[in-house]
């Protein structure tokens, strides 16, 4: 794979990004547990899924 085709995953994006970290370990126990099981590759992709979750009121962040 040519490294412009790599893509991080959630361990990656949490350890290259304290941004990321803090966010990811402010949110719900519950939600931290389904984004653990998605193939996230951003931050951008993280906050879309927390704000889908939030809109349908699944979660308070």
């Amino acid at each position: 794979m040519r490294g412009s085709e790599y893509k991080l995953g959630l361990s990656d994006l949490l350890d290259q990004s304290i941004t990321c970290y803090e966010y990811f370990y402010s949110l719900p126990k519950p939600l931290q547990e389904e984004i653990k099981k998605l193939d996230i590759h951003s931050f951008e992709d993280m906050q879309e899924y927390v704000a889908a979750h939030s809109r349908r009121g699944n979660y308070k962040t």
